[in-house]
Protein backbone atom coordinates (compact mmCIF):
# COMPACT_ATOMS: atom_id res chain seq x y z
CA UNK A 1 0.00 0.00 0.00
CA UNK A 2 2.77 2.38 0.84
CA UNK A 3 4.70 1.77 -2.38
CA UNK A 4 1.52 2.08 -4.44
CA UNK A 5 0.87 5.43 -2.76
CA UNK A 6 -2.73 4.54 -1.93
CA UNK A 7 -3.93 6.70 0.96
CA UNK A 8 -4.95 4.35 3.75
CA UNK A 9 -5.50 4.02 7.48
CA UNK A 10 -5.28 0.92 9.64
CA UNK A 11 -7.67 0.29 12.53
CA UNK A 12 -6.51 -2.96 14.09
CA UNK A 13 -6.63 -5.59 11.34
CA UNK A 14 -8.88 -3.46 9.12
CA UNK A 15 -7.52 -1.17 6.45
CA UNK A 16 -9.55 1.80 5.26
CA UNK A 17 -9.04 3.16 1.74
CA UNK A 18 -10.92 5.45 -0.59
CA UNK A 19 -13.79 3.82 -2.49
CA UNK A 20 -12.07 4.30 -5.85
CA UNK A 21 -8.99 2.36 -4.58
CA UNK A 22 -10.94 -0.57 -3.11
CA UNK A 23 -10.57 -2.89 -6.09
CA UNK A 24 -6.84 -2.28 -6.45
CA UNK A 25 -6.25 -2.84 -2.74
CA UNK A 26 -8.42 -6.00 -2.74
CA UNK A 27 -6.37 -7.37 -5.64
CA UNK A 28 -3.13 -6.50 -3.85
CA UNK A 29 -4.22 -8.20 -0.62
CA UNK A 30 -5.53 -11.25 -2.50
CA UNK A 31 -2.17 -11.55 -4.27
CA UNK A 32 -0.34 -11.43 -0.96
CA UNK A 33 -2.62 -14.06 0.59
CA UNK A 34 -2.38 -16.40 -2.41
CA UNK A 35 1.35 -15.96 -2.89
CA UNK A 36 0.82 -14.75 -6.45
CA UNK A 37 1.84 -11.15 -5.96
CA UNK A 38 3.91 -9.98 -8.91
CA UNK A 39 7.31 -8.94 -7.68
CA UNK A 40 9.02 -6.08 -9.42
CA UNK A 41 12.71 -5.32 -9.27
CA UNK A 42 14.11 -1.83 -8.91
CA UNK A 43 17.22 -2.43 -11.00
CA UNK A 44 18.57 -4.82 -13.61
CA UNK A 45 20.08 -7.14 -11.00
CA UNK A 46 16.76 -7.50 -9.20
CA UNK A 47 15.17 -9.65 -11.89
CA UNK A 48 16.06 -12.66 -13.99
CA UNK A 49 17.61 -12.08 -17.44
CA UNK A 50 15.15 -11.16 -20.21
CA UNK A 51 15.85 -14.36 -22.12
CA UNK A 52 15.46 -16.67 -19.11
CA UNK A 53 12.28 -18.40 -20.26
CA UNK A 54 13.40 -18.73 -23.87
CA UNK A 55 16.71 -20.24 -22.81
CA UNK A 56 15.06 -22.58 -20.31
CA UNK A 57 12.48 -23.68 -22.85
CA UNK A 58 15.08 -24.31 -25.56
CA UNK A 59 17.36 -26.26 -23.22
CA UNK A 60 14.58 -28.35 -21.70
CA UNK A 61 13.11 -29.06 -25.13
CA UNK A 62 16.46 -30.34 -26.37
CA UNK A 63 16.95 -32.51 -23.27
CA UNK A 64 13.40 -33.86 -23.44
CA UNK A 65 14.12 -35.06 -26.98
CA UNK A 66 17.70 -36.20 -26.34
CA UNK A 67 18.81 -36.60 -22.71
CA UNK A 68 22.46 -36.71 -23.82
CA UNK A 69 22.31 -33.38 -25.71
CA UNK A 70 25.39 -31.41 -24.60
CA UNK A 71 24.18 -28.07 -25.98
CA UNK A 72 20.93 -28.37 -24.03
CA UNK A 73 22.82 -29.36 -20.91
CA UNK A 74 25.21 -26.39 -21.20
CA UNK A 75 22.35 -23.94 -21.92
CA UNK A 76 20.40 -25.16 -18.91
CA UNK A 77 23.32 -25.09 -16.50
CA UNK A 78 24.40 -21.66 -17.74
CA UNK A 79 20.94 -20.16 -17.27
CA UNK A 80 20.38 -21.96 -13.96
CA UNK A 81 23.52 -20.28 -12.63
CA UNK A 82 22.00 -16.86 -13.40
CA UNK A 83 18.65 -17.48 -11.69
CA UNK A 84 17.57 -16.95 -8.12
CA UNK A 85 14.28 -17.79 -6.38
CA UNK A 86 14.18 -14.26 -5.00
CA UNK A 87 14.71 -12.55 -8.36
CA UNK A 88 11.80 -13.44 -10.63
CA UNK A 89 11.53 -12.58 -14.28
CA UNK A 90 9.68 -9.33 -14.89
CA UNK A 91 5.91 -9.69 -14.66
CA UNK A 92 5.74 -13.25 -13.32
CA UNK A 93 3.99 -14.01 -10.07
CA UNK A 94 6.08 -15.16 -7.14
CA UNK A 95 4.21 -18.48 -6.99
CA UNK A 96 4.72 -19.25 -10.68
CA UNK A 97 8.38 -18.23 -10.48
CA UNK A 98 9.00 -20.57 -7.55
CA UNK A 99 7.39 -23.49 -9.43
CA UNK A 100 9.63 -22.80 -12.44
CA UNK A 101 12.68 -22.58 -10.20
CA UNK A 102 11.77 -25.90 -8.55
CA UNK A 103 11.64 -27.49 -12.00
CA UNK A 104 15.02 -25.96 -12.93
CA UNK A 105 16.53 -27.25 -9.69
CA UNK A 106 15.04 -30.71 -10.22
CA UNK A 107 16.46 -30.96 -13.74
CA UNK A 108 19.91 -29.73 -12.72
CA UNK A 109 19.91 -32.24 -9.84
CA UNK A 110 19.08 -35.05 -12.27
CA UNK A 111 21.81 -33.90 -14.66
CA UNK A 112 24.32 -33.82 -11.77
CA UNK A 113 23.34 -37.27 -10.50
CA UNK A 114 25.58 -40.12 -11.64
CA UNK A 115 22.69 -42.55 -11.06
CA UNK A 116 20.12 -40.69 -13.20
CA UNK A 117 18.72 -42.58 -16.15
CA UNK A 118 17.79 -41.15 -19.53
CA UNK A 119 14.12 -41.38 -18.57
CA UNK A 120 14.83 -39.33 -15.41
CA UNK A 121 16.36 -36.58 -17.55
CA UNK A 122 13.52 -36.71 -20.06
CA UNK A 123 10.87 -36.53 -17.32
CA UNK A 124 12.49 -33.59 -15.52
CA UNK A 125 13.09 -31.79 -18.83
CA UNK A 126 9.45 -32.28 -19.89
CA UNK A 127 8.27 -30.90 -16.55
CA UNK A 128 10.42 -27.78 -16.92
CA UNK A 129 9.41 -27.34 -20.55
CA UNK A 130 5.71 -27.49 -19.67
CA UNK A 131 6.13 -24.94 -16.86
CA UNK A 132 7.97 -22.33 -18.95
CA UNK A 133 6.11 -22.87 -22.24
CA UNK A 134 3.42 -20.28 -21.45
CA UNK A 135 6.05 -17.56 -20.91
CA UNK A 136 7.90 -18.06 -24.20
Amino acid sequence: LIESEVPHRWDGATVFVATDAETAVDDLLDGIEQGTLVLAGGDDEAVAPDDAFSALFAASDRLAKDPEDEVGREQLLDMAGQLDRGRPAYGISAGAWIKCMEAVEALTAVLDSPDASSSDVIGAAQDLRSRVRQYV
